[in-house]
């Protein structure tokens, strides 16, 4: 269920009047791939996780570098993002693209909150993804605040506060 918050924000964020319409919804691609690897799992609901994403980190990136920057996105960008999720996702290489995608998009949204001198969206981002951080490394399997057994699940904040942290990137 707590999935979901991928998809409310992403399609929030596709109603907002300025909307990157891509990176919203790769946002409700987050929700869906993760729906599927926590619900029926097996390696298609792994590819669709690691490739949505893929894709989302790699359109938050684009976005940090040409939407917010006031300039258009170059033709082809969004298309060979998706692509290269899609690949990237396989599981030979699906560690490795997280990582690389994950440090892009770290460095473009710092590089657009020092840019912007996004003080007060830093001041709601920031704390959203060190907590969101916090609960998916220790929520990880066979980590301290991993309890399988359990209604609340660390991972499951993990999805509500990092949804959140993305939702906000319109709204501060």
């Amino acid at each position: 269920m707590s999935s979901l918050a991928y998809v409310a924000g992403g399609l929030d964020l596709m109603g907002q009047p300025d909307s990157d319409r891509a990176f919203a919804l790769a946002m409700v691609g987050v929700g869906i791939g993760s729906v599927a690897l926590h619900g029926p799992g097996g390696v298609l609901g792994k590819w669709a996780h690691d490739a949505s994403l893929l894709s989302m980190l790699g359109l938050l990136a684009l976005a940090d570098l040409t939407v917010a920057e006031g300039r258009h996105k170059p033709r082809g960008a969004v298309a060979g993002i998706v692509v290269a999720s899609m690949l990237g996702a396989l599981p030979s290489a699906t560690d490795i693209s997280q990582a690389v995608a994950g440090a892009l998009a770290a460095s473009a949204e710092t590089r657009r909150f020092l840019r912007k001198r996004a003080a007060r969206e830093a001041g709601v981002t920031v704390p959203l993804w060190v907590l969101g951080g916090s609960l998916h490394v220790l929520g990880r399997t066979g980590q301290p605040l991993c309890r399988e057994d359990s209604l609340l699940q660390a991972h499951a904040g993990w999805h509500v506060v990092s949804a959140a942290a993305l939702w906000s990137r319109r709204h501060f």
